[in-house]
Order: structure tokens, then C-alpha cells, then sequence
């Protein structure tokens, strides 16, 4: 078990992840958080979309959790044990209120839910599942390069984006 600066443990919770974006994740691009090309910003392919209660107003954009297939709570069809994957935030996973929560609505309020790039998606679950129940936290993300930003906008707004790549430090 993780233990954290005080000695207290880090407690894993309880959400579910679905996948988008396909086998190569260039479906993931773009997204609420403003990161563009997640490929040329040095995400790569392990990213995911928060649900409305995870997200927090975009507060949670950069942040990294480490998730792992809820063997308790899954089929073992579809999961793949003793696995996990750390994955930053990147977009947002709008809810759907046409649907219920548990047939579709998946990102609706007030479910923790992550939508996962398909290749992170799949290191932890198998294709077939489609959702799966997982445990994650939140973990330091790690990164190189030390800060860099970017201006983009339109003529009535202007939209600056820091990124900063400290090692093992919370964004």
C-alpha cells in the first residue's frame, strides 16, 4: 500500500472507465483543456477525459491518476489483473442526460468516471469489456522540460496555456 508524506496511506476510489479516441488515440486530440496535439505536448496516448465531477471546472486539466481494473467489482473477462496505468487529464467527458447513468449516461453527475485513450484504456482492461469498474488516485505526474506556454485565441479572446514539466511534483 502507497503511503503518503504524513504516513497516512493513499486511499484508492471507486469509478469506471470507458474508452475513446481509437487503437492510435488520434481521436483524443483537441479537447476542454486546451492541450491541442497531445502527441506534439508530450502526453502521448495515456490521457483521459474526466467526468463533470472529476473535471471540477478544469481544475483537474494535467493532473495524473494511476488507474487499475477493480478486480472486485469486474468481470475477470475483462480485466487485466495486477495492471495499472497512470494517465493525465485532458478533456472533459461531457454528461449525457438523455441517458441513464448506468445504461450510457456514464459521464453524467454524479458518477467518477474516466474516458480513457484506447491504448491506456487497454493496458488495463480487454477491448470486449467496453466499461469497466476501477480503482485510482491521484499521483504526482512526472515530466521533463521545465515550462513552455502557448497563446492561441480569436480577435475577442486570447487563451494562454502553461505547461510546466517538473519531475515528480503535483501539477
Amino acid at each position: 500500500m502507497a503511503v503518503a508524506a504524513d504516513k497516512a496511506p493513499i486511499k484508492w476510489l471507486k469509478a469506471h472507465t470507458t474508452f475513446y479516441g481509437g487503437a492510435d488515440a488520434a481521436g483524443t486530440m483537441g479537447g476542454a483543456c486546451g492541450y491541442d496535439n497531445l502527441y506534439a505536448e508530450g502526453y502521448g496516448t495515456r490521457t483521459a477525459a474526466l467526468s463533470t465531477v472529476l473535471f471540477n471546472d478544469g481544475t483537474s486539466c494535467g493532473q495524473c491518476y494511476k488507474i487499475a481494473c477493480d478486480r472486485k467489482r469486474a468481470d475477470p473477462a475483462f480485466c487485466k489483473p495486477g495492471v495499472t496505468v497512470t494517465i493525465t487529464a485532458t478533456n472533459l467527458c461531457p454528461p449525457n442526460d438523455a441517458l441513464p447513468n448506468e445504461n450510457g449516461g456514464w459521464c453524467n453527475l454524479p458518477r467518477q468516471h474516466f474516458d480513457m485513450a484506447q491504448p491506456a484504456w487497454e493496458k488495463i482492461g480487454v477491448y470486449e469489456g467496453g466499461i469497466i469498474p476501477v480503482m485510482y488516485r491521484r499521483v504526482p505526474c512526472v515530466r521533463k522540460g521545465g515550462v513552455r506556454f502557448r497563446i492561441v485565441g480569436h480577435d475577442y479572446f486570447n487563451l494562454v496555456i502553461l505547461y510546466t514539466y517538473v519531475m515528480s511534483q503535483y501539477v
